[in-house]
Parts: structure tokens; C-alpha cells; sequence
């Protein structure tokens, strides 16, 4: 039960120049939840990044830090939702004619109801091929690793193929 909507808010600024642009975003969100059968929760996070694109190189960072909003921002519920969370992202990328090949590496962080931390670290490495403007071609490869207080629990490896369309 919520006696106030959730509250967010996000700024985001933009700056073009020859041959590039700048982009920066900084954002925030708030809300108490009460429940009959398990604590409440209040949860509060932030985010925000930046990104710089020149000559078709694009570079992007952001991050998040929140308590109460779960690892993926999804307000995991439960009674140990007051849990801190973290997490961040870098992506490079190049664009040359129709291909465009990206590499990005993230990691979260989630604390754990008996102490501890839950933690997820990805590695990604893709090619898109433009075929026209309303088909491309995507290709990549993932290395997901998974551990609970500095100990691995799962590592998922994943080639995917597939193509986006636009109309």
C-alpha cells in the first residue's frame, strides 16, 4: 500500500558539436511502501551517465545506486527489500559505413538479507550490420558472471543471432 505515488524525476542535457555530441542525464526516484504481512519499505536510488559520440566512436558510462529498488531497478518485493543495490555500465562502440561494433562491460551489486553481497558482472562484444534503413543484423557474444560473497555460483556464456527490424 502506497500513501503517495512514487516520485521521479530526471534531468538530461545535450550538447552538439561538429562531428559529435554530448549527452548527460542525472535522476532520481523515491517511494515508502507499507504492508501488512512484512516490513516496510522505502526505496530510494539514483542514476544518471554520460555519453560522448565523435567521428563514429561513442563512448557511454552510467551507473545507479539505490535501496529498496532490487538490482535491476524492478522493486523486488519481500521482506528484505530495504537491501542497498549498485551497479554500472561502460559501452565503446565504433561505426564505420554499415557496421557498427560495440563492446560494453557491467557489473551490479546487491546486498544480501544475512550479510553479504549478490553480485552480477557482464561482458559484451556485438556487431550490427546495417542491410538498409529498416533491417540490421545483430551478432554477439556474452560472458555472465554470477558470484555470492566473492564466490562464484554460476558463469553463463551466450552467442546470439538475430536481426532488428524497423518500420
Amino acid at each position: 500500500e502506497e500513501s503517495i505515488p512514487r516520485l521521479e524525476a530526471e534531468a538530461t542535457y545535450t550538447l552538439a558539436y561538429e562531428g559529435g555530441s554530448l549527452t548527460a542525464w542525472v535522476g532520481g526516484l523515491t517511494q515508502t511502501s507499507k504492508s501488512d504481512s512484512s516490513t516496510d519499505v522505502e526505496s530510494q536510488g539514483f542514476h544518471g551517465g554520460v555519453k560522448a559520440s565523435l567521428a563514429g566512436f561513442s563512448l557511454t558510462a552510467s551507473g545507479f545506486s539505490g535501496e529498496g529498488i532490487g538490482s535491476l531497478g524492478a522493486f523486488n518485493g519481500g521482506s528484505n527489500s530495504n537491501l542497498d543495490a549498485t551497479g554500472y555500465l561502460v559501452q565503446g562502440s565504433y561505426t564505420i559505413d554499415k557496421v557498427r561494433l560495440v563492446g560494453s562491460y557491467g557489473k551490479s551489486e546487491q546486498d544480501i538479507a544475512t550479510g553479504g553481497t549478490n553480485d552480477d558482472e557482464t561482458i559484451i562484444g556485438a556487431v550490427f550490420y546495417s542491410l538498409n534503413s529498416n533491417l540490421i543484423l545483430v551478432a554477439d557474444y556474452s560472458i555472465e558472471e554470477m558470484t555470492t560473497n566473492n564466490v562464484k555460483t554460476e558463469e553463463i556464456s551466450t552467442i546470439a543471432l538475430g536481426a532488428v527490424i524497423m518500420f
